[in-house]
């Protein structure tokens, strides 16, 4: 909004309030649905530079007309050095809250300074008090009044979850019911093999595990309940959680056995409203007898308590209540002079801001700051500034502190790693001094699975990390240290049930903190804090409707800080909630009860009473379209079992986590409450509540306004004008630089980015380094790959059975399932983008195509199958690239090709047709083969053409067949035009790629000489090149003689028939073993790192001449040093010519001399990744003959449809 004067600003927001359209000098806008379109200006100097002559010459307007549609506006620039201050604004818009600009004091050179004062409202009438308070748990005796008819479980299944330590009391539990099961969670195995009927049997569970001493873990119990709490009919589900001696009430010792999975039961019934769930801990002096009547008795009580405990047979309920400032008449804390503060989480957020607020308020002079992330080196540090970046921001808050001589250590070490922390804090003992404090900031929330049934436990367990595993492992690093804190940041939402709906992982896990605080209190300053939503820093802001109707406010950092101020000063140990409230809403006894109020959950059960938002007149158009809008949020929340305050209108339904199974369901409910029969592609064609909504209203008013208001609003009565034109659709938004290359343009394509793993190599720079060294990685195959001993060779990757499930969005039951290859090439995909300098948010939605070159022969387990959520996965090889595009979400083809070892290039051809056709924007090529049976060696070794020996020898008189290998390798490819335009580095330049046939021959694998010869004139002449220019060839190399002399002959015959010009040949196989489907992309990348590198590479064969060929007498040579690219313009080819008689050929050029590249792209860095073993080597697979054994004959369309 421009103003010049108060009155013009109150005159222009009454407007904007009143909803006058067009009035001069106020915009807004909404960033989401322009930044694609506005990020163009962020990349164009141009553009960049004009927006700084509009601020000099003060076209304010034109600027925020920009701006409120997400232009990046570098505003500091209309001040000089005396920046102004910003005013905190109300969030809730009926708060009234008042918010004074700092007042001004003029110094004494005329001056003013702003005087700071605490952000705390005035009290007006209607207004919103801001009140600072401390809580606590306390236990209040309660009797159990009212009790459920125990008859109501007479045809239900009650599950008891028990260990082998804890059988004793789940035996006397269940002879309470009639009709019970007793699970061991440490041998659930058997128990996913159920029908939907068994799993809807289920009328309750009691989980008695944490009445052990053991910690039990997630793995097994977590994914069951899943599936019975997903399962829940219209009856609903009755869960109680035990623990024995977990809470510190009147008990000596905490047992932390149970702490793990108390949260949970606190808050499930706050996110499934079919669902009664509560937190129970029993006495541990109590007889078994007697503990298992208590909890059959509280599993049958009716009441709105969610955590209850056991103390002398008699029964205690947990409430908040507010203690008293036990500062007063305590001596100030201090930290001691010149030791070191510890601070997990440190580099950013409320960790950053707690290390401020040290060096501030108490001197300490030394910090080390702990991140997940490693930080560039420091001589790297001068290339981030005025960036806008995570890292650059970073570096900038901590250059901050050491601009006031602070001495800053920050490292990125792994909480969970503890010889690694014990070495950091040795180090820094040593380097800076003893420590003497730790602050554990460190925390994770997955923001991905927000439905407890939707989370896969290896997700859960990334959360666990920092705060369950990685808690003890600091602990026990600096027990023994002398320490004046010891300080969790915990969450409100561990306590306060409803405030858990949504992330109950992030739930458990600081209720575990919590635990572990009341456990050691006594021997160290450990104390947990329960931190409320923090305003401007943390992990985001809370502005939910149940948030608020518990009287909490959002915390500033100036109200966090004084509230830990207190906590130190008083000495506080165990758990504390610190809070800053309204007290005309705040009611903390209320706070551990069931939610009575509007529930906003999205679980399954009866429809909530909507308070529908009706305009004065309801019939229009406009409140139908409000109405349906807000009738398909909450199916959606129904069906995804999700709070509705996490549902957006604009954002996509598979950006929840909905697949093709929740689109049937969500789309039968609509029929059915609609009366309507909708096409099933309906959601994948508006794929958003907001777009769905209308298309909805436009296509069918009628039915929509007799389901949702039959008494207000009228078909009759709506206008509807022209809406069909209006309907927002699924758009495709085109390339990363959001415009496509139009006109005349070349044919050449540009490769933009690479990545690999090779035998040997886990990276593009050691593939690079195994070929300039002239290593082979090819060894004889060890035990553990195929569970027995081989006298074969090949050149294997070193571990192909991690991976990190939670990272790439797929069930960890559906990972263990899928061919190892799909998994390879999710990750090489992740690395690929990274190298060529693109986010994964900025290839969303792009018509970017998949093209792999791959053979899948996997064949699961039939137990993984019946495992697996999507069990299609694990079986389709188009799921091999389906995948990838899936993640991504790419909006191309997904293509799977299979020409054995061409495959990759022949994917390669496609791509750059779709390409060339205007098809896509950019592909992602690649290759892939494992080998994770000896099935492809005993097949070669059948036909007579395995080698007996570890070296691989071709165009030698030593070549006696074929030496394996694996690997993967993928590129991404453009036009040269595309490239440019989006500022992409340009590895290099794909000049031609022709493919044929040999055609019938003698046999399936014998080759066509002429054919070949007919695929390098093809791609010579595609390139404009002439034979002499092309000064390299990666050659086929099949390793037999025949095959040898044919392909040597076929290249002299196009390339140096009447020339005698050097022409270099090598090829990757002697280093790596022959990668079947993969093998051309490894020749493809080896020439481009070459090209990019400048330098031929050893060949390790040739050694031995051959007895009808003399290399001598001919223009071929091998390297056999790594020697430089002399030649003016580096051109090569590759030869791929596979069995079945598909050939293809390549020819490349270097790209570093194109005249336009401005190059602005660089790699970035690739995310860490949470791996985990899924299999034992050998156990990826089984035998032929016991595939798929008795399983059913539509398990796999039971899934898809």
């Amino acid at each position: 909004m421009m103003v010049s004067t108060m009155r013009e600003l109150a005159d222009k927001l009454t407007d904007y309030i009143e909803g006058r359209d067009h009035v001069e000098g106020v915009h807004d806008g909404q960033v989401k649905r322009n930044k694609e379109a506005l990020s163009v200006f962020a990349r164009d100097e141009e553009l960049q530079e004009a927006i700084v002559k509009w601020i000099q010459r003060k076209k304010y307007n034109k600027l925020a007309s920009l701006w409120v549609k997400g232009l990046n506006v570098e505003w500091s620039l209309l001040y000089g050095d005396t920046r102004p201050h910003r005013i905190s604004l109300p969030v809730y818009p009926f708060a009234q809250d008042r918010y004074w600009y700092p007042q001004a004091n003029m110094d004494s050179s005329g001056s003013s300074s702003v005087t700071k004062h605490a952000v705390t409202p005035a009290r007006l009438e209607g207004n919103v008090e801001r009140k600072m308070c401390l809580l606590n748990k306390t236990w209040i005796p309660a009797l159990i009044e009212v009790s459920i008819d125990m008859n109501r479980f007479k045809n239900r299944t009650i599950a008891v979850l028990a260990t082998q330590e804890t059988m004793e009391l789940a035996v006397q539990v269940s002879g309470h019911f009639t009709n019970s099961r007793i699970i061991d969670i440490q041998n659930m195995a058997q128990e996913f093999h159920q029908t939907e009927q068994d799993w809807k049997q289920y009328g309750g569970c009691i989980d008695v595990v944490g009445c052990g001493r053991q910690a039990a873990g997630l793995t097994g119990w977590i994914p069951w309940l899943q599936k019975v709490i997903e399962h829940a009919d219209e009856a609903g589900l009755i869960l109680l959680g035990v623990t024995q001696g977990l809470e510190s009430f009147l008990n000596d010792e905490v047992n932390l056995s149970g702490a793990d999975r108390a949260g949970l039961y606190r808050m499930l019934q706050s996110e499934y409203s079919r669902l009664k769930s509560r937190h129970m801990d029993v006495d541990t002096a109590s007889d078994v007898l007697i503990t298992a009547e208590q909890i059959v008795s509280e599993f049958a009580a009716e009441c709105q308590d969610t955590e209850i405990a056991y103390r002398s047979g008699k029964r205690y309920r947990a409430a908040l209540q507010e203690v008293q400032d036990l500062s007063t008449g305590k001596s100030p804390f201090t930290f001691p002079k010149g030791h070191v503060l510890w601070i997990t989480g440190g580099t950013r957020g409320i960790g950053y801001a707690s290390a401020v607020h040290f060096v501030r308020k108490y001197g300490v002079k030394k910090l080390v700051l702990t991140g997940r992330e490693a930080l560039p080196p420091r001589e790297e540090w001068g290339f981030y500034k005025g960036q806008h970046t995570a890292t650059a921001r970073k570096i900038e808050a901590i250059q901050a502190l050491e601009a006031q001589h602070i001495e800053v250590r920050v490292l990125a070490v792994s909480l969970t790693d503890e010889r690694a922390m014990r070495e950091s804090k040795e180090l820094v003992k040593k380097s800076m001094g003893p420590i003497g404090g730790v602050i554990h900031c460190a925390g994770l929330i997955d923001t991905y699975n927000p439905a407890f049934i939707r989370k896969p436990v290896e997700g859960i367990n990334q959360v666990f990390d920092p705060k369950v595993a990685g808690l003890q492992v600091l602990y026990d690093c600096f027990r023994q240290e002398s320490l004046s804190l010891f300080v969790l940041f915990s969450s409100v939402s561990s306590t306060i049930p409803v405030l858990g709906s949504g992330q109950s992982d992030y739930v458990m896990a600081n209720a575990y903190m919590d635990y572990f605080a009341e456990k050691e209190q006594y021997v160290n300053p450990v104390v947990s804090i329960q931190w409320p939503s923090w305003k401007e820093i943390g992990m985001g802001e809370v502005r939910s409707r149940a948030y608020e109707q518990t009287g909490l406010l959002s915390v500033t950092n100036e109200e966090g800080l004084q509230l830990l101020d207190r906590i130190l000063a008083s000495r506080t140990r165990s758990v504390v909630l610190p809070a800053v409230v309204n007290p005309e809403l705040w009611n903390p006894g209320k706070l551990m009860h069931i939610a009575v109020q509007e529930s906003s959950e999205g679980g399954r059960g009866q429809k909530r009473g909507r308070q529908k938002p009706m305009p004065t007149s309801s019939k229009t158009a406009e409140s139908l379209l409000n109405i349906t809008q807000e009738w398909l949020t909450e199916l959606l929340a129904e069906e995804l079992k999700i709070p509705l305050s996490r549902l957006e209108l604009d954002t996509a339904f598979q950006d929840y986590g909905v697949d093709s199974i929740m689109i049937a369901q969500l789309l039968r409910r609509m029929n059915q409450l609609a009366e309507l029969d909708l096409e099933p592609t309906l959601l994948f064609e508006y794929p958003t509540i907001e777009s769905l909504a209308s298309w909805l209203v436009s296509t069918h008013p009628g039915a929509v306004s007799q389901v949702l208001e039959p008494a207000n609003i009228e078909e009759t009565d709506i206008e509807m004008k022209d809406s069909s034109s209006r309907v927002p659709v699924a758009t495709i938004e085109r390339g990363p630089s959001n415009h496509r290359i139009r006109g005349a343009v070349s044919s050449d394509i540009a490769v933009v980015g690479l990545s690999c793993r090779f035998p040997g190599a886990e990276s593009l720079e050691e593939y690079w380094r195994v070929l300039s060294e002239g290593r082979s990685a090819i060894r004889q195959v060890p035990h553990e790959r195929w569970g027995e001993s081989s006298q074969f060779y090949a050149g294997l990757l070193n571990d192909i059975t991690s991976f990190d499930p939670s990272f790439f969005l797929i069930p960890e039951a559906d990972a263990r399932a899928m061919d190892p290859q799909a998994l390879l090439v999710l990750e090489e995909s992740l690395k690929l983008l990274c190298h060529a300098g693109y986010t994964q948010h900025e290839m969303k939605g792009k018509p970017t195509g998949v093209y792999l070159g791959a053979r899948t022969q996997h064949q699961p387990e039939e137990s993984s199958l019946y495992q697996a959520r999507n069990p299609i996965v694990a079986v389709g090889q188009n799921y091999l690239a389906a995948n990838i595009s899936q993640f991504l979400d790419l909006r191309g083809p997904s293509v799977v090709m299979d020409t054995a070892c061409s495959s990759a290039l022949v994917a390669m051809n496609m791509a750059i047709q779709a390409l060339h056709a205007g098809d896509i924007d950019s592909a992602i090529v690649g290759g892939a083969s494992l080998l994770t049976t000896n099935s492809a060696h005993r097949i070669f070794e059948q036909r007579g053409i395995l080698s007996p020996v570890q070296d691989f020898h071709m165009f030698d008189k030593r070549a006696n067949g074929v030496v394996l290998g694996e690997g993967a390798g993928m590129v991404l490819l453009k036009t040269v035009e595309q490239a440019l335009a989006d500022g992409d580095r340009i590895y290099a330049v794909i000049k031609a790629l022709a493919v044929n046939n040999d055609g019938r021959t003698a046999g399936p694998s014998t080759p066509n000489i002429q054919a070949q010869r007919e695929v390098l004139q093809s791609a010579l002449r595609k390139s404009g090149r002439t034979p002499e220019e092309i000064s390299y060839i990666e050659t086929n190399g099949s390793g037999t003689t025949v095959t040898d002399l044919l392909e040597l002959k076929a290249i002299h015959s196009v390339y140096r028939e009447s020339s005698m010009v050097p022409l270099g040949l090598g090829s990757m196989k002697p280093n790596i073993g022959h990668p079947l489907c993969a093998e051309g992309i490894a020749s493809f990348i080896k020439v481009v790192l070459m090209m990019q590198h400048g330098r031929f590479v050893p060949f390790l064969s040739g050694g031995e001449a051959m007895t009808h060929y003399d290399i001598e007498t001919s223009p071929f040579y091998f390297s056999r040093e790594n020697t430089e690219w002399t030649h003016t313009s580096r051109t090569a080819a590759i030869n791929c010519f596979a069995d079945g008689g598909t050939n293809a050929h390549v020819i490349l050029e270097e790209g570093t001399d194109l005249a336009l590249q401005r190059n602005t792209r660089q790699p970035i860095p690739i995310p860490a990744l949470n791996k985990q073993r899924l299999w034992q080597r050998h156990s990826m697979t089984v035998p032929s003959s016991t595939i798929a054994a008795n399983v059913p004959e539509d398990i796999f369309w039971d899934k898809f449809d």
